[in-house]
């Protein structure tokens, strides 16, 4: 129950009003965000993006030109390191927190779901690695992050896409440790990240025919230090134009133990750890974009003047906004509560599996609900390219 004020109204707390559709940027900014601004790497996030301006970040999602801007900026404020970096590891004494990494992906998606991207597969790269059993690449890693540098997952191929089970990248064992061969399809930071944590399977020579049956090796492949390291190009990706997801491979690229993640079992539970964890957090960027799109939508029909009234006092238009909003609020409820099934799990409360794999599936498809039932208000506005509504 909230308390009322002196005229009966329920007042909210300033940290539970956080849960409905918020406006993050410039004077349309609520009041709802100030959970969100007080951290440091949500201020400076949201600086950047109200300094660039929606017409030069369009004009960038036409051209699919790559952010070096944001990539140096993020370094110079070691954003990315500020948000993953976890305690045992972490030089600038930062730790790793779900609700603040959570919000920082919800505002990181309604200022641009394509820069945010490359924070999602950094994260995917470093718990990965993180996840696995060997140490030194641990600290390497989270070194690479603190200095600025992308990391990406490699696990994904063309013609099995996530069917991790039929994986026909190998890693052969050679006299001096092990040799990797095979391609990669549809990877973030392809061609940005200085580690690179690859999936493959250990193969004989002799057992090459039963390599469905092969262990699993989670291995660190360096891309701008492998000479067997080929970039196939840019994948053209709808709505994140201007990510960085390619595709590549390597010949004969040697991997010598230490360069080891993980193997057998633990490699498969890093893995999917990662994939499990990683997948959680898109709901919160489904919810960034619905919210920024929603405030154009409002924006729009408030100022839209139909038989000299705004659209939006149109019964029908009302209901419609009402209803996106309603259900906007609701996938943050559910996606903010799931995030305490994570923080209670162990090893005999595993509830956060249900809870990770709805969150991922369920929050984004009803924010695509929503995105339908904002186009069905806007009209026309909604095609019209200049608009944050037309990327998200």
């Amino acid at each position: 129950m909230h308390a009322e004020n002196s005229t009966g109204i329920a007042v909210v707390p300033p940290e539970q009003r956080s849960i409905y559709p918020i406006a993050f940027l410039g004077s349309k900014g609520s009041k709802n965000a100030d959970a969100y601004l007080k951290d440091s790497a949500t201020r400076l996030l949201l600086k950047f993006f109200e300094l660039k301006g929606l017409p030069t970040l369009k004009e960038e999602d036409r051209r699919e030109e790559w952010y070096e801007d944001w990539i140096a900026y993020q370094a110079k404020n070691s954003l990315y390191a500020s948000v993953l970096s976890p305690e045992a590891y972490s030089h600038h004494g930062t730790c790793f927190d779900l609700l603040r990494y959570a919000r920082f992906l919800e505002s990181f998606a309604y200022c641009s779901p394509a820069h945010g991207y490359s924070l999602q597969v950094t994260f995917l790269g470093l718990f990965s690695i993180l996840l696995g059993s060997n140490d030194d690449l641990k600290r390497e890693a989270v070194a690479e992050l603190e200095s600025g540098k992308l990391l990406a997952f490699g696990v994904s191929e063309k013609d099995h896409g996530s069917d991790l089970l039929s994986n026909e990248f190998t890693i052969k064992r050679t006299a001096s440790g092990y040799s990797a061969n095979g391609k990669k399809y549809y990877i973030g930071n392809t061609d940005a990240a200085s580690i690179i944590a690859v999936l493959g399977r250990v193969i004989d020579d002799a057992k090459v025919e039963r390599s469905f049956r092969a262990p699993f090796m989670l291995m660190a492949l360096r891309p701008r230090q492998s000479a067997e390291f080929k970039s196939l190009g840019k994948i053209r990706t709808l709505g994140v134009r201007s990510a960085n997801v390619g595709a590549f491979e390597v010949a004969g690229h040697p991997v010598p133990p230490t360069d080891v993640i993980a193997e057998g079992r633990t490699a498969w539970d890093s893995i999917f750890g990662t994939i499990t964890l990683g997948k959680f957090f898109l709901g919160f960027g489904s919810i960034g974009m619905c919210e920024h799109a929603m405030e154009e939508a409002v924006s729009h029909l408030r100022n839209r003047m139909l038989y000299g009234k705004p659209a939006l006092e149109m019964p029908h238009l009302e209901s419609s906004v009402a209803h996106a909003y309603a259900r906007l609020t609701a996938m943050k409820l559910f996606a903010y509560r799931a995030i305490d099934y994570v923080h209670g799990a162990t090893a005999d409360d595993r509830r956060y599996l249900l809870y990770c794999a709805v969150q991922k599936a369920k929050v984004s498809t009803e924010g695509v609900k929503v995105m339908a039932q904002l186009q069905e208000c806007v009209g026309a506005k909604g095609f019209e390219s200049d608009t944050y509504f037309e990327m998200a």
